[in-house]
């Protein structure tokens, strides 16, 4: 197999306007093309890599930082895992070709409207501020997802199947890992009770949707 690392700034639009916020992000992809392995490896020396990782950013020091409802503890870190094979079935459950530029252009899509940016945890400090800002935040999201599609030139069943798939859940999906693979299922389950029932798909369909 092929190992990757990425270790670079990324960078995040600021609330306050000016020059975008840069944190620091590392990743480490597993390439696999050998059908025959077993899978539950790969995953052991993925869990492996994260394990050592977590150790080495263990806190060197007992300073506490009270962010309520959470406290963290320095240096803040955050660990976003994906998920190839379920991402390839979402795209197919949404009917995107196969071509690599119509999945990547999916696969934008996706992480743009569903990542939970790292900020995203500090900004729960002041629940009003957050209801306040709910609804505002939501009609971005919808502008952005509408914007996204359009110019991803996908076939027109494709973008209908993603901007339902997407409208389903919360957008983005939510911190908490259980609940946006919760989310993921519900969405997913939505659309396929919507194509067992329609009259307009065969049965070979119906079947890639379940």
């Amino acid at each position: 197999n092929v190992k990757r690392f990425d270790i670079d700034n990324v960078y995040y639009s600021s609330d306050a306007g000016g020059h975008p916020k840069a944190i620091l992000e590392a990743s480490f992809d597993i390439i696999q093309d050998d059908s025959t392995a077993k899978p539950e490896l790969l995953e052991a020396e993925s869990i492996l890599s994260l394990c050592r990782i977590m150790s080495l950013l263990k806190p060197k020091h007992d300073k506490v930082i009270e962010l309520p409802p959470i406290i963290l503890k320095p240096p803040i870190w955050f660990l976003r895992l994906t998920h190839t094979r379920l991402s390839d079935s979402i795209l197919d459950l949404l009917f995107v070709p196969k071509s690599e530029t119509a999945r990547l252009s999916c696969l934008n899509i996706l992480t743009s409207c569903t990542a939970c940016p790292p900020s995203e945890l500090l900004n729960r400090r002041s629940k009003m501020k957050q209801n306040r800002k709910k609804k505002d935040a939501r009609a971005n999201d919808l502008l952005l997802l509408d914007r996204l599609i359009d110019s991803a030139n996908l076939p027109k069943k494709s973008s209908h199947r993603l901007r339902q798939f997407l409208l389903h859940g919360s957008l983005p999906y939510p911190v908490d890992a259980n609940k946006a693979l919760d989310t993921i299922y519900d969405s997913a389950r939505k659309i396929h009770s919507t194509d067992i029932n329609s009259s307009k798909f065969p049965e070979n369909i119906k079947l890639l949707s379940k």
